[in-house]
């Protein structure tokens, strides 16, 4: 059967992933409803969901009830009774694929290749992400939303980098404004390496900056696009054509099978918030 692949998702990342697939010449249909995704499930071979993941529970049910493969753009829900519900109704047999992004970026390739070549003893690992974004209305639906925004993007990167096995948090904060958390800040350790995650969405600047530091090096990760070692520029790209190249690898990779694409998976996101997302989410100000 020819590929035909649905795309659900009028986002920035929805058509991005229809000109990757226009652009290798794979058949798709793009769909911006729930009403529209129903009726078109059965003309498809494979589901890319992209949309606001508040709406992943619905999409991820119908895919896995058709028996159709899925890539959830964003592995995420809006609550943690919604992930033990959606975590229930996965089979093992279910092909469904975390779309974590960063992991394809070639500048983690670069990091991982590094680490590993100079057989680094990794000690520390710092992410701070500073944005001043506008915010959506759905948002202040979720349960402390950055946990599910920020945090899950930078475990999957460690978990990339280190594989992650054992994640134990030290320290948690979170800030609101009106009932929206608008900073969080994690400490820790993963694999007995310190690590430390921050993201302030109250910032004037937009900048992600990583930090990586062993006994011998230290290792700054720029926007997702530039590596220093040492104060030495060691790669650069920008964050454009990082992400587009990703997007290919992983898009192709999913729709021909001819590559892995792994990231946390949902039960492994559950153990993660469960350890992390202890703080009631205050109730909205009239």
């Amino acid at each position: 059967m020819t590929d035909n692949v649905l795309v659900i998702g009028n986002g920035e990342m929805g058509k991005k992933y229809q000109e990757i697939l226009r652009r290798n010449d794979v058949s798709y249909i793009y769909v911006t409803s729930e009403i529209e995704f129903v009726k078109k499930l059965d003309e498809c071979t494979s589901v890319i969901i992209a949309s606001p993941f508040i709406f992943n529970e619905f999409y991820i049910r119908k895919t896995i009830l058709s028996g159709k493969k899925v890539l959830v753009e964003k592995p995420a829900v809006c609550s943690m009774d919604s992930l033990l519900c959606l975590e229930q109704s996965i089979s093992s047999q279910t092909e469904l694929f975390s779309g974590h992004i960063l992991r394809f970026f070639t500048c983690f390739n670069r990091v991982k290749e590094y680490i590993k070549i100079n057989n680094l003893n990794i000690m520390d690992v710092q992410f701070e992400r500073l944005t001043n974004k506008k915010r959506k209305k759905w948002w202040y639906d979720c349960e402390n939303f950055l946990l599910w925004y920020e945090v899950l993007h930078s475990l999957d990167v460690l978990d990339y980098l280190f594989s992650l096995q054992e994640f134990t948090v030290t320290r948690r904060k979170l800030s609101y404004c009106e009932a929206f958390n608008t900073e969080v800040f994690i400490q820790g350790s993963i694999n007995n390496i310190e690590i430390q995650i921050s993201h302030d969405m109250n910032s004037n600047e937009n900048m992600n900056r990583i930090t990586i530091t062993s006994e011998t090096d230290q290792i700054h990760i720029i926007n997702y696009s530039t590596i220093y070692v040492n104060g030495n520029l060691y790669y650069q790209s920008n964050f454009n054509d990082e992400l587009d190249n990703a997007l290919q690898e992983q898009t192709i990779g999913f729709i021909k099978e001819t590559a892995t694409v792994k990231a946390i998976s949902f039960s492994r996101v559950r153990e993660v918030l469960s350890t992390l997302a202890k703080i009631e989410r205050p109730s909205k100000k009239k």
